[in-house]
């Protein structure tokens, strides 16, 4: 039965395994997901479950950014420049387009992308679903898209900045439709998906590629290969055609490339992950969870081997090279590159679950998602509230400069807050970085003109302060998130400075 032991002339079919051959719902706004093509009391949930997972999204919308690359998304909605790291290479045209159009009714850039972040977190629910209906029944793979969008990382990452919530929607909708979707209109709004997310997180085209190999072969008709390439590649031509023509031509955009690449893979060099470092485990709350994760995702794809082989091969050409992506040429400490693979295996978590569990797997899934929400509970209060400490700490440098007319040395890591602050409130006064000094590139300014915005983590050029203000993150779940980055910071007024940094 629940492990394989069926009674005499049924099928052999595990309980949890979807019948063959069984179609999969529309993955843009799956009906049978609403209840609307069900009873009133199917109705009831499914409404229930949408409207908790939207106050979800609500309560994790952050007070402020807390990443430098949330810092140069928010200054690139407020003023694109792909030459001035606004953003950085590879520029995420379509988000930042996204952004401005957003702007204009929020008001602030960074709300705006938070808010793009937020409805798609909420509307992964469809496409994921729909993707794991392939090869679960379809109560288990809902529970799939939910296990997804209540691990506590993705739920504190959902209303980010970030590119990554969307490119993630956007990549799941790509598969569903391609590979799972047997409908005439699935190639077109797959490669509409793939287009879009393509330009949203450009990084993807990992997973992407794949996918259009995969579906190519499988196609009978050779003639809809040319709607899976045609749209998403006259969408990437658009989206090339905006950076080029902000950048004024190919060859500064090339340099501009070339030097933002020499920077990324030069600071990870020598990195040596280890479990409890990686984002995985962060997103997870705790390496223990983070091995159990991998474990029953390794279980499930052996188990959905034997049962429904082909079903399989979708996501396995997604993980794979993601994997590939995150661990060989990204920073696996940060969690939220891990969102796609988090996406990716979620339905192979609940299939070794249903395996071994049997119909106690339901219950085990609401344990689960009641613990992460006493985990994430405790810190919404802080996150909602009290702005992260980098922008608080910039917004006061600055503010301390303007009443004093005192000159600015910043910590050169914290360049993309003081960009964005610039960006919002234009300074009149003097800006210098700390390695402008180191290098001697310019003198310290006088202590009784000099307020100094630096990182605690970071080599100091402080010698004396006539006052300080320590900001710091006091929340040990955000702190993980953010891999202690940007969370312990000090402004000192009437900063002595050495021309060369301190020993740490």
């Amino acid at each position: 039965m629940a492990r394989g032991r069926h009674l005499r002339g049924q099928s052999s079919r595990p309980w949890w395994c979807a019948p063959a051959g069984a179609p999969v719902t529309n993955p843009l706004v799956d009906l049978k997901l609403l209840g609307l093509e069900r009873g009133s009391l199917d109705i009831a949930l499914m409404v229930s479950l949408l409207a908790l997972l939207t106050m979800s999204r609500i309560a994790a919308f952050p007070a402020s950014i807390w990443d430098q690359d949330e810092a140069y998304f928010a200054a690139s909605v407020s003023s694109f420049d792909p030459l001035g790291n606004r953003p950085h290479p590879p520029w995420f045209p379509l988000w930042i387009a996204l952004g401005k159009a957003l702007q204009s009714v929020v008001g602030d850039p960074s709300l705006s992308l938070q808010v793009v972040s937020a409805v798609t977190s909420v509307w992964v629910v469809f496409p994921l679903s729909s993707l794991w209906s392939a090869i679960l029944k379809r109560p288990l793979a809902v529970a799939a898209a939910v296990v997804y969008s209540l691990v506590p990382g993705v739920w504190l990452l959902s209303a980010r900045s970030y590119t990554e919530p969307a490119a993630t929607a956007l990549l799941v909708l790509t598969a569903a439709s391609w590979c799972c979707w047997a409908h005439r209109r699935a190639a077109l709004v797959g490669s509409l998906a793939a287009g879009a997310c393509l330009l949203i997180r450009p990084h993807l085209a990992v997973a992407v590629l794949p996918l259009v190999v995969l579906t190519a072969l499988r196609s009978h008709d050779r003639r809809r290969v040319p709607e899976i390439l045609l749209p998403a590649g006259a969408m990437l031509c658009a989206g090339s055609a905006w950076i080029l023509v902000s950048a004024g031509g190919l060859r500064p955009l090339l340099a501009a490339a070339r030097t933002h690449g020499s920077i990324h893979f030069d600071a990870l060099a020598g990195f040596e992950p280890s479990l409890a470092g990686l984002g995985l485990a962060r997103a997870l709350v705790s390496p223990a969870v983070g091995a159990g994760w991998l474990l029953l995702a390794v279980m499930g794809a052996a188990i959905t081997a034997r049962s429904k082989p082909g079903a399989l091969a979708p996501v396995l050409w997604v993980l794979a090279p993601l994997a590939l992506l995150v661990l060989g040429i990204s920073n696996p400490e940060h969690p939220r590159y891990w969102l796609p693979l988090l996406a990716f295996s979620s339905g192979l978590v609940v299939v070794a679950l249903a395996h071994t569990a049997g119909r106690w797997s339901s219950a085990i899934l609401l344990s689960c998602g009641i613990a992460a929400a006493l985990v994430v509970a405790p810190t919404l209060s802080t996150y909602r509230v009290t702005p992260a400490p980098a922008p608080s700490a910039t917004r006061y440098a600055f503010d301390r400069a303007r009443e004093s007319g005192s000159v600015v040395v910043v910590d050169r890591t914290l360049h993309a807050f003081v960009m964005l602050e610039r960006t919002q409130r234009p300074f009149s006064g003097t800006v210098i970085t700390d390695s402008q000094i180191d290098r001697g590139e310019t003198a310290p300014p006088p202590a009784f003109a000099t307020v100094y915005l630096r990182d605690r983590n970071n080599r100091s050029l402080l010698l004396h302060a006539e006052g300080s203000r320590q900001f710091t993150c006091a929340q040990p779940f955000l702190r993980r998130l953010a891999q202690d980055r940007f969370v312990d910071l000090e402004v000192t007024t009437g900063a002595s400075l050495d021309r060369h940094f301190a020993p740490r």
